[in-house]
């Protein structure tokens, strides 16, 4: 998939339509990201759930998502870890941009509690059942 943003070189037109600039467009949607991601298994906006899916799926990949995961973290990246509805996981990561891809696979060693994912924000155990606390957020 190839997803690609136009920015006007008519900067009079982007003044009359107080437009965002791409740049600006992709720092706001990174610090929504950093401001709600606080670990693996909490924090997750909604933006996240805007995303690109891969699946991970044998015989095609065989990689345990930890893995996957792992890569992604040793990378810069954060990740967000959510049991699926009907079998196996999700881990969403957001790339450079703030754009989302989500790996939709199995994992013998996800950490621990990964919660199943509810796109109302209300699913998981943040004490305002916001955003802001979805996933397992315990302090």
């Amino acid at each position: 998939m190839h997803l690609q943003f136009w920015e006007s070189s008519d900067s009079q037109l982007r003044a009359n339509a107080n437009a965002w600039s791409v740049a600006e467009f992709e720092a706001y949607i990174n610090g929504v990201h950093e401001d709600t991601l606080t670990t693996d298994v909490c924090g997750f906006d909604q933006w996240m759930d805007n995303h690109v899916a891969y699946n991970v799926r044998k015989p095609y990949d065989t990689r345990d998502l930890a893995d996957i995961a792992d890569t992604i973290k040793k990378a810069g990246h954060r990740v967000h870890w959510w049991a699926s509805k009907s079998n196996g996981y999700v881990v969403y990561s957001p790339d450079p941009t703030g754009w989302i891809v989500g790996y939709y696979g199995s994992s013998d060693s996800p950490p621990d509690n990964v919660q199943t994912y509810g796109a109302d924000c209300a699913s998981g155990t943040g004490k305002d059942r916001s955003c802001l606390g979805q996933g397992y957020c315990k302090k």
